[in-house]
């Protein structure tokens, strides 16, 4: 099974480059966008199922 998920990631200004700069970097994420309101990027993954999905969030929140 492949999951796909939307992510709404809010970073502070000054991490916000170095932030899409690593997720640009991982091969789970299909598209990657700076948005405006209340997240300030749009990531969508391709995990290949739940613990995987788990996995990745738990990685985007350890970044700054």
């Amino acid at each position: 099974m492949r999951l796909q998920a939307l992510l709404f990631v809010k970073v502070a200004p000054q991490d916000h480059d170095r932030v899409v700069d690593t997720l640009g970097r991982w091969t789970e994420v299909s598209y990657l966008s700076t948005i405006m309101g209340v997240a300030d990027i749009c990531v969508q993954v391709l995990c290949r199922d739940d613990e995987s999905l788990w996995a990745l969030q738990q990685r985007v929140r350890s970044l700054p």
